[in-house]
């Protein structure tokens, strides 16, 4: 039997990113996110899923500032949301005025700032504007 369906342009992506999809210990993973260093403008993080975490650990932007300073974007496993970091917000432009997009938005705490977490349209946006910044090597 053969599953026609695949994305083939997400394999090539695949590829050049760190994949966290068999990570399930938190210290783990935070130190093959510190390690990663793509060859792009960009660290392309995939696979991020809570409920591999106790208590479904929700990692935050400031926990990926500590353990990078490029621009990072770290999908979930869904590819429906992912979380980048304050230096990635920085070179899109998103700040605390950023409107949410019909169909998704930018998550935002208690006093109005975001997150890094960014869910359906609002993480197309994001992951679009990457793809373009990336160089093709």
């Amino acid at each position: 039997m053969t599953d026609t369906h695949m994305h083939l342009v997400m394999l090539g992506k695949k590829l050049k990113s760190l994949a966290l999809n068999d990570v399930n210990d938190i210290n783990m993973m935070k130190e093959v996110i510190s390690e990663f260093d793509s060859k792009d403008k960009w660290n392309v993080i995939l696979g991020y899923d809570e409920n591999n975490f106790p208590g479904q650990y929700k990692m935050k932007r400031e926990e990926v500032d500590m353990l990078t300073h490029k621009p990072t974007l770290i999908t979930r496993v869904c590819h429906h949301a992912g979380l980048i970091n304050t230096a990635a917000m920085s070179l899109l432009g998103l700040d605390r005025t950023t409107e949410d997009p019909e169909g998704g938005y930018f998550e935002r705490d208690a006093d109005g700032e975001l997150t890094g977490w960014v869910y359906d349209k609002a993480f197309e946006m994001v992951r679009g504007k990457l793809w373009k910044m990336i160089s093709i090597q």
